[in-house]
């Protein structure tokens, strides 16, 4: 879990859309609104996350998930942003590895 968020995130940090989508399960209902969210994100601002905390989430049915935090500093033109996460991420295997399913973002600072 802590690698796929980690390489997610370094993706997100090298402006890398295609790299980020990779972490993404190519079945996944919400990939398409991960897609044009990261294109926004990425034309608008440079953002590195670093995470501060991933906790196990038992859920319902079973599959795994994590509660992250994470620290951001995002750089938007000359103004520097620090800021905090916290999200669920859901992951489901493909094949003989994980890939992120789904992210449900809890609140950002």
């Amino acid at each position: 879990m802590h690698s796929l968020v980690n390489g997610y995130a370094h993706a997100i940090e090298t402006n890398n859309l295609e790299l980020a989508l990779w972490y993404i399960h190519p079945r996944s209902p919400t990939r398409s609104e991960i897609d044009a969210g990261l294109r926004g994100q990425l034309s608008a601002y440079l953002e590195k996350a670093r995470i501060a905390h991933l906790e196990p989430v038992e859920q319902p049915d079973g599959t795994p998930a994590a509660r992250v935090d994470q620290q951001l500093v995002r750089v938007f033109g000359l103004k520097i942003l620090h800021a905090e996460r916290s999200s669920v991420f859901h992951f489901r295997a493909l094949g003989e590895s994980w890939r992120i399913w789904g992210i449900d973002k809890l609140c950002t600072d």
